[in-house]
């Protein structure tokens, strides 16, 4: 049993939706979807910094009709609040965007980023 390398990336919960663990002591618990452990070989290098090169995949892949490009645009800028003109809290995360996307840019992650910036601006005025 156990790893026969140090892996590269965990994630739990599958591909598309699931989360990056930190830490290889994570439990499996009853709801857990998944748990793929990857070697240095099969994880892509992510490209830093990519570009959207406006290919409109992501937005056309979307299963709430949304507009993923706007949330990582606005998300990079540091405008999380205008996320909400496009109707952020709707997005289900379901990672498409993230998946079809040519340039690489990690949605997803700007998506989560966003819902949790509002969130914690929301909390910090009660």
């Amino acid at each position: 049993g156990g790893l026969k390398e140090r892996p590269a990336k965990i994630i739990s919960g599958g591909p598309m939706m699931g989360f990056a663990q930190w830490n290889p002591d994570t439990p499996v618990i009853k709801g857990t979807a998944a748990i793929l452990v990857l070697s240095s070989d099969s994880v892509a290098k992510q490209v830093k910094n990519s570009v959207c090169i406006h290919c409109g995949n992501c937005v056309r892949v979307c299963p709430m009709h949304l507009m993923p490009n706007y949330y990582s645009m606005y998300t990079r800028k540091g405008l999380y609040e205008r996320c909400l003109d496009f109707d952020l809290m709707s997005c289900m995360e379901c990672g498409s965007c993230t998946y079809i996307c040519p340039a690489g840019i990690p949605i997803i992650q700007h998506i989560r980023t966003s819902k949790a910036k509002i969130r914690e601006k929301k909390n910090t005025k009660k």
